[in-house]
């Protein structure tokens, strides 16, 4: 202490080379076992990596292909590569699957189909792709599948029917077809509902020819119950009235 200043409090300073925690650089942890620091982002690069057409449309055959060749920025989709998770997720399911599958998706219902599903479209293929349903099935728009459609989008809930009649154009004529149908909903990143599945099977040679057999089987059980000729054709007429959907027109005659 100094006697011409006083008692004072004792001065201890330390002297030290470790800079203040404000200087210090920034303490980078060890590399890892494959030479990478953790917090190397260039090590880390491959999963923020732009898609690509062939990381959308994975496989699937013809469609497959025309999916991944196609100009999809022409349609409300928008290019491939900035689907959403959600429609690449039914493509995925769509594409490799057996069943005959269709997807229409978006606010106008864009159509996407499987090779299974390509019979069903007929000479509709492969026009119908990247179209709106109410364009790739106008006949079936009109005729009632706008209704089914509103309803799986405005319930959520799925619509389901066995041996369902649709009269098509797929062969350039109006064609008389049957099949067994679920359209589900397909919902987007929101929770709404984004598209509908559509999954069929067409069951038109089945019930169709279910149906033929029945004819015959009535028109042979017309020669049990009558006791005359003269019994046989009014009997035939109505029976054949009955089947009028595989035979529009018929003339009986008896002759003299």
């Amino acid at each position: 202490l100094d006697p011409l200043q006083g008692n004072q409090p004792e001065t201890l300073v330390v002297l030290t080379d470790e800079l203040p925690r404000s200087d210090r650089p920034p303490t980078t942890p060890p590399p890892g076992p494959d030479g990478h620091h953790p917090m190397d982002t260039s090590s880390q690069q491959h999963e923020y990596k732009r898609l690509s057409a062939a990381d959308v449309a994975i496989g699937g055959g013809e469609m497959g292909a025309l999916i991944r060749d196609m100009n999809w920025s022409t349609t409300s989709l928008g290019p491939i590569e900035s689907w959403p998770q959600s429609l690449r997720s039914a493509l995925s399911i769509l594409l490799p699957s057996k069943a005959q599958i269709a997807l229409f998706w978006g606010e106008e219902r864009i159509t996407l189909y499987n090779d299974a599903y390509r019979p069903v479209f007929g000479a509709k293929h492969p026009i119908a792709l990247g179209k709106p349903i109410r364009e790739a099935w106008d006949e079936l728009w009109r005729a009632g599948l706008k209704e089914i459609f509103d309803g799986v989008l405005n319930t959520g809930e799925a619509f389901w029917a066995q041996d369902r009649p649709f009269f098509m154009e797929r062969h350039g004529y109006l064609e008389e077809t049957y099949f067994d149908v679920s359209y589900d909903p397909v919902r987007d990143e929101s929770g709404r509902v984004g598209g509908v599945f559509c999954i069929v099977s067409e069951t038109t040679g089945r019930v169709i020819g279910a149906r033929r057999l029945r004819a015959l089987r009535d028109l042979g059980h017309i020669g049990q119950n009558a006791t005359k000729v003269a019994d046989v054709y009014p009997a035939a007429a109505e029976v054949l009235a009955r089947y009028a959907e595989d035979l529009p027109f018929a003339l009986l005659y008896m002759p003299e």
